[in-house]
């Protein structure tokens, strides 16, 4: 009895060691969540929440360039006759604020609002842990360019703070060029880093030496309420969502496939000719709704991809060559490389065996693949 009762202090022991090496910590995250693209804002949100579920004091730093919010504010400006443009720019102003809504209202956003790297340097003192991530922040290549901020090169050093990637991306940047020196000095400085693609980890250790983990997109790693997922609708549909254009060809096989179905074709976000209903200028909340009741998806995009696998949803994915790595690289983690269609003669090469997916075959690698991406976040934030 008294072995008994010794074990048992020990443990308790060992559970209040634990917990006080896993106390609450001020963490900021640094990421693309001043957007319209649901995919970032989801991600931003997602990573926000599943770190505030592991007992931390998370903020979004309200970090927005100034190129950049005068990319996405452009249409404020733009005037235009024509009917189908100005439409276009109701709704792309509606999406907007509609996604800005769902952060402020979902997430903790920081007060001040920061434009340049500059003025980051003033948050030295409020985070204990600064996280950046995920989405293609360390894409040179994309209108935003190169951007030191995103590697964290406003904290000083000689700081306590801990320094962290999550899934961070070079999207289709395949050369730090000369930006190379630079981005692996910051880079050197972090204490843990993460990534969500294999070209991004590849990139690390050919021009920085660094080893990173790679680990999955956050809107995988939390739970999708009745919040989400409250619209039932009374037609089963083919669910549509691109963002990049799609060819005749593909036009064709996708009625070919809601024909087979019996399926009515709505598309979300984008206006696609041969849709019945074309759902614009929603908020992340109800795009969520549409895929988590769609009963067939097809898209060209790495979020709608995570989506359809996130609901368990039979899905194809619509080959584009900008997208092609990161969605490749997502197929093949959880073996399902069929689901791109890359060929051109789509109908010809029809097989109704690749319709369905047996998810029951790939539930322990998902599974094991969430866990591993959680418990990445729970021991860097904690590592202090």
């Amino acid at each position: 009895m008294l072995y008994l009762c010794s074990e048992f202090a020990n443990s308790v022991t060992k559970l209040i060691k634990l917990e006080s090496k896993l106390r609450k910590m001020k963490v900021g995250i640094l990421t693309f969540h001043n957007t319209t693209n649901y995919g970032a804002t989801l991600q931003a949100y997602a990573l926000s929440t599943i770190i505030g579920s592991q007992g931390h004091d998370v903020e979004i730093i309200d970090y927005c360039p100034y190129k950049v919010e005068k990319y996405y504010k452009k249409d404020l400006y733009f005037i235009d006759k024509n009917r189908r443009l100005n439409r276009r720019i109701f709704d792309n102003l509606l999406k907007y604020y509609k996604t800005r809504k769902f952060l402020v209202s979902k997430t903790n956003i920081s007060k001040k609002k920061y434009a340049t790297s500059a003025e980051l340097k003033k948050i030295n003192s409020s985070y204990e842990v600064v996280v950046c991530g995920s989405d293609q922040i360390w894409c040179i290549d994309s209108f935003r360019g190169f951007d030191s901020a995103y590697f964290l090169d406003f904290i000083d050093n000689k700081t306590d703070i801990i320094k962290i990637s999550y899934a961070a991306s070079f999207g289709h940047t395949m050369r730090l060029r000369n930006y190379r020196e630079l981005i692996c000095q910051l880079i050197s400085n972090f204490s843990a880093i993460s990534v969500r693609d294999a070209n991004s980890r590849r990139l690390l250790k050919e021009e920085c030496n660094e080893q990173a983990v790679k680990v999955l997109d956050p809107t995988f790693l939390i739970e999708y309420d009745e919040y989400f997922l409250d619209k039932k609708f009374k037609k089963e549909y083919l669910l549509i969502y691109i963002i990049s254009g799609i060819t005749l060809e593909q036009k064709t096989f996708i009625k070919f496939i809601a024909n087979y179905k019996n399926l009515e074709i709505i598309s979300v976000g984008k206006y696609v000719d041969i849709a019945t209903k074309n759902i614009i200028g929603i908020g992340p909340k109800e795009w969520i709704n549409y895929f988590s009741h769609a009963s067939y998806i097809m898209t060209n995009t790495y979020h709608g991809t995570i989506f359809s696998i996130l609901f368990r949803k039979p899905f194809i994915v619509l080959d584009t060559l900008n997208k092609a790595n990161k969605i490749n690289d997502l197929l093949k983690d959880f073996n399902l490389e069929n689901r791109l269609n890359s060929k051109s003669n789509f109908i010809e090469n029809f097989n109704k065996n690749i319709l369905d997916i047996e998810y029951s075959l790939i539930e322990e690698d998902i599974n094991q693949a969430i866990s591993n991406s959680k418990n990445f976040l729970k021991t860097t934030i904690n590592s202090k």
